[in-house]
């Protein structure tokens, strides 16, 4: 049991080892080097080919190993769709918590409308603070300080805007006005836990490093099989390995919501800023 647990120990320090390295080395560097290792695969493949046909001798065609190439090529192909997949259905759900959050403070901001003053202006300036600490994530560019100040004012926010929210209404406890206000802000603040388990919710780093192992021994298959020639096609195989090094950088860009490529857009927010900024005339109660 001891050897079982110090082996789970030790894989699990290697995963998050990794899953660590993926969330901060730049995709471009980690592409860089996944291309760089494809290429020497196939030049490993191709040299140790040669180097056994030199001791024994044995050139042949390599009709039979074209048909294993192609079958590995055919299994890349879909281990790179499903990761892509994978790493895209997260990225809709990070987008969609965006719209759905943008609706619920624009939905807040509508209902409390119909408070009465001072309660009405005041939490309405809360949540217009608040929206701006929201958007404060979009020009975070990835830089985990920021991201950590942005994480700890969203909270103090939220306990503000609450706060705030039942002051205001303190008088108004039995109107159904209340009932209104409190149910969007309950969804716009719980959205901060909704957001945090969509940050961290990656494609597993066991996907990832099966993923990388298959492309690099497709690699050294590829340049294994061209041992049977003069030449080892370099420029052809090179297409190949970019074609697949663009796919698994767009799949790592789509996967990291802190630093990737491929960021969230903060429109809806910002069409909810404007609709903050909108000054409504109070509500006239009878």
């Amino acid at each position: 049991m001891g050897v079982r647990g110090a082996g789970e120990n030790a894989e699990m320090m290697a995963i998050g080892g990794l899953r660590e390295l993926l969330e901060t080395t730049p995709s471009l560097w980690l592409a860089a080097a996944f291309l760089v290792l494809q290429i020497l695969a196939c030049e490993l493949g191709f040299l140790w080919h040669r180097r056994a046909l030199r001791t024994h001798g044995d050139k042949h065609g390599a009709g039979e190993e074209m048909h294993v190439l192609a079958a590995a090529l055919g299994l890349l192909a879909l281990m790179i769709a499903f990761t892509f997949e994978m790493a895209q259905g997260r990225y809709e759900d990070r987008r969609g918590l965006v719209v759905e959050e943008a609706n619920a403070i624009v939905q807040t901001y509508l209902q409390v409308q119909l408070l009465d003053n001072p309660g009405r202006d005041a939490l309405s300036d809360e949540l217009r603070n608040y929206i701006d600490v929201r958007l404060r994530y979009f020009s975070s560019s990835g830089d985990v300080a920021k991201i950590e100040a942005y994480d700890r004012d969203s909270e103090v926010m939220h306990v503000k805007v609450w706060d705030t929210m039942l002051r205001a209404t303190a008088a108004q406890r039995d109107d159904p006005r209340v009932l209104l206000v409190a149910q969007p802000m309950a969804r716009m603040i719980d959205a901060q836990a909704d957001r945090r388990s969509s940050r961290v919710a990656r494609v597993p780093a066991e996907v990832l490093t099966a993923l990388a192992l298959y492309s690099i021994i497709s690699a050294f298959t590829l340049g294994y099989i061209m041992g049977n020639e003069r030449t080892r096609h370099r420029g052809t195989s090179t297409i190949l390995f970019l074609l697949t090094t663009v796919s698994i950088l767009v799949t790592l860009d789509l996967d990291n919501s802190v630093s990737g490529g491929i960021q969230l857009s903060a429109e809806p927010l910002l069409s909810a800023r404007e609709v903050l900024h909108t000054k409504f005339q109070a509500a006239e109660t009878p």
